[in-house]
């Protein structure tokens, strides 16, 4: 498990995969995929689809008046060390937005920790992808990431 994820957040995306549990106003729909590469599990997926996404308390925009409206398809993607620097992580999220779960969403979302070079390095290489902003939460500074759909 990446040293930036929690056990925490791990075992939340799969209870509320697992169980019904009462969600925020704004969300509709949560996911939990594993991306496989033949027999082997490579990455787990937590997509939360809301019906507006709204930044952290202390997010600071790339451009005062950036769009961030619609509904989204926030992303969390953990990839085992061991296969890092394979491009699993791109790979499971573009394959995660041909889904027909994610047909309802009109923009994705990602949030990586400043400080995960790795991550920062694979997320640049979606297609479309923009940095719209910086986020201080939990001790630590974020960047925040949005695309859309390919067409």
């Amino acid at each position: 498990m990446p040293a930036h994820a929690s056990r925490a957040m791990v075992a939340i995306s799969v209870v509320r995969t697992l169980r019904k549990v009462t969600l925020p106003e704004n969300y509709r729909e949560v996911h939990s995929w594993v991306a496989y590469d033949g027999d082997r599990p490579v990455a787990f997926l937590s997509a939360e689809l809301l019906s507006r996404w709204s930044p952290p308390e202390m997010f600071f925009p790339v451009e005062p008046d950036i769009d961030l409206t619609g509904p989204t398809l926030v992303f969390a993607t953990l990839v085992d060390p061991e296969l890092w620097g394979r491009g699993y992580a791109t790979a499971a999220k573009m394959a995660a937005c041909d889904h027909p779960a994610a047909a309802r969403a009109e923009a994705f979302h990602a949030c990586i920790r400043a400080d995960n070079e790795r991550s920062l390095k694979a997320i640049s290489k979606i297609p479309g992808i923009q940095l719209v902003g910086t986020a201080a939460e939990e001790g630590h500074r974020w960047r925040h990431f949005r695309w859309h759909r390919r067409t």
